[in-house]
């Protein structure tokens, strides 16, 4: 009598199961906008990396034409003159998202991709590009978790700008 009685546990222990992995599913089928946020997360990870894959956290050969142009000593006081301007901005820009304030955010960004384009640092001016598009977005679910992962990123790599030029400066 063994050999009956197997079928049917197995069979009953299957059907035990599938509610459970239902219900597991379930949440995530119903609760669209989780997906509609992981899929627009991942969206931007993908589109600004790629975005990035091509440009340096620095230009040298726009360095070098400062250079040229303005000798060592002028090279430095743009630095200069950038580094403590940009992280103005970068601060202005973060107390200006924690009140949601898209106006004021999209006129710094416009300040720091301006400065960030005249010293070559293009993966700032691209990710300060990309920020102004989505903060001049009418208001959806997921703009503000969009510009909050663009300012992580944003800060990812100005501080790498930062140090950069801290090494160039005397």
């Amino acid at each position: 009598g063994d050999h009956s009685s197997m079928p049917k546990t197995s069979g009953r222990s299957r059907h035990k199961l599938e509610p459970l992995s239902e219900s597991l599913l379930k949440p995530q089928r119903d609760s669209t906008s989780n997906i509609d946020h992981s899929m627009t997360h991942y969206g931007i990870y993908f589109q600004t990396d790629f975005a990035l894959s091509g440009l340096d956290v620095i230009d040298m050969s726009v360095i070098r034409r400062l250079e040229e142009h303005l000798g060592k000593v002028g090279l430095m006081e743009i630095l200069e003159s950038y580094l403590s301007e940009s992280e103005k901005s970068v601060a202005q820009i973060q107390s200006s998202f924690s009140v949601l304030d898209f106006k004021q955010i999209v006129f710094y960004i416009h300040s720091l991709k301006g400065g960030s384009g005249t010293v070559g640092a293009n993966r700032v001016a691209a990710i300060c590009k990309e920020i102004n598009s989505i903060c001049k977005l009418p208001v959806h679910g997921s703009k503000v978790e969009t510009i909050e992962i663009m300012l992580q990123q944003l800060e990812v790599e100005f501080a790498k700008v930062a140090q950069f030029i801290r090494q160039q400066l005397p």
